[in-house]
């Protein structure tokens, strides 16, 4: 992978953080969860995804993705 796509790759993650965020319900298996009716599984949900942002960030470059 260039550069270029480890960057687009870890701000489509970020986006998508950010917009569960801000719209208070997060993807799960094709399932909307709801920060207000589970939020317990809505942080944990968001808590995952901020971990493989994090991981991608750190480990980015040595990740091999299939073309």
């Amino acid at each position: 992978m260039t550069v270029i796509e480890n960057y687009l790759i870890a701000l489509l993650l970020a986006g998508i953080l950010v917009w569960e965020l801000i719209s208070g319900s997060a993807l799960v298996m094709g399932r909307g969860v709801s920060r207000e009716a589970r939020p317990g599984m809505y942080w944990f949900v968001l808590g995952v995804q901020f971990a493989i942002l994090l991981l991608f960030l750190l480990t980015g470059q040595s990740w091999h993705v299939r073309r």
